[in-house]
């Protein structure tokens, strides 16, 4: 069957029988054997004791930037938790959304939300903390046009 088989191969690719066989690759003598021994040698002799000593760099870089990445956390972290500070946002934006709304508004819906309670004292408080004179008033109201019957009918 093996004759077969190569008669086969033959008529395929007979170039491939007409190349001469000969060993090509070769090994010294007693190689394999001498192999490990030799390569126990070569590792023992660039194998050096570790000196806990010397800096290792990539070590130290690495530990740096973990360090650091930490404190940048922390600080981050802490500012945005702080109570002040979001605090302090929430009041601007109070006071922004009362500015917006007060400007969009008009003098009869803010009175309507005010009761008469509430407008008795703050015309007192007014009153308490301005050394402003009736003739102060008057003139203001006159210089903007506004009639005084108005204003009494109003109120």
């Amino acid at each position: 069957m093996e004759t077969t088989d190569n008669e086969e191969l033959k008529k395929i690719a007979p170039h491939l029988f007409n190349i001469e066989k000969k060993e090509v690759f070769s090994t010294p003598d007693n190689y394999f054997e001498k192999l490990p021994g030799e390569l126990q040698e070569k590792v023992t002799a660039q194998v050096k004791p570790k000196n806990y000593w010397v800096p290792n760099y990539k070590t130290a870089l690495v530990t740096a930037s973990i360090f650091v990445f930490i404190l940048v956390g922390i600080r981050y972290y802490s500012s945005t938790s702080s109570s002040p500070t979001k605090e302090i946002a929430a009041n601007e934006m109070v006071q922004e959304f009362d500015t917006l709304y007060l400007a969009s508004a008009n003098e009869i819906e803010l009175a309507d939300q005010l009761d008469d309670e509430s407008l008795e004292s703050a015309s007192q408080q007014i009153e308490a903390g301005s050394d402003i004179s009736s003739s102060e008033i008057e003139d203001y109201l006159i210089s903007d046009n506004i009639d005084i019957t108005t204003i009494t009918n109003e109120f």
